[in-house]
């Protein structure tokens, strides 16, 4: 989970936001609060999909989607903010599995969408190739989706633990 004030560094009123791994839906609700216009969110656990249906179903900005992540980023989100800028916040993870998101950063990287930033979390997990991925191979993918980013870290659940990539 990202930090309010991180998030507000990147968020702003009328931004869309795009989320893989909506877990408990508390980042949706804060992308909410900083103003976000559209919240476009992945979940591949039915029952945590079910639940922030219950909590966001009623509400007209929060788009809510079941599935894998990289499938649903590159076959739903993507058409559907239709190369609008956006901020994209990578955190789809089931613990003891292979992340997906080197998969995520493909499809990010065969769909340009201007003035976006992405901000990954748990870098800490990347260091230590906890799901399967290392850092530099994340780090590799990032800069495929666009060589002109710009990297740097923001503090999150613990110091440093979110790579932001961005053009300055």
């Amino acid at each position: 989970m990202i930090g309010r004030g991180t998030l507000a560094k990147y968020v702003r009123p009328g931004d869309i936001f795009v989320e893989t791994g909506t877990r408990d839906g508390d980042t949706v609700a804060v992308a909410l609060e900083l103003g976000a216009r559209e919240v476009w969110t992945v979940e591949n656990q039915e029952p945590l999909w079910k639940a922030c249906l219950e909590r966001f179903g009623r509400d007209p900005r929060v788009k809510l989607h079941l599935g894998d992540s990289a499938e649903v980023l590159e076959k739903t989100i993507l058409p559907g903010i239709d190369g609008r800028p956006a901020v994209f916040w990578i955190d789809a993870h089931t613990s003891g599995k292979r992340s997906p998101i080197l998969e995520e950063l493909q499809a990010l990287s065969r769909r340009p969408v201007p003035g976006r930033t992405l901000l990954m979390d748990d870098v800490r997990c990347y260091r230590r190739r906890d799901w399967g991925v290392s850092l530099g191979e994340v780090v590799d993918a990032i800069l495929r989706v666009d060589p002109g980013f710009t990297l740097w870290t923001e503090h999150g659940y613990e110091p440093h633990d979110v790579r932001i990539a961005g053009r300055l």
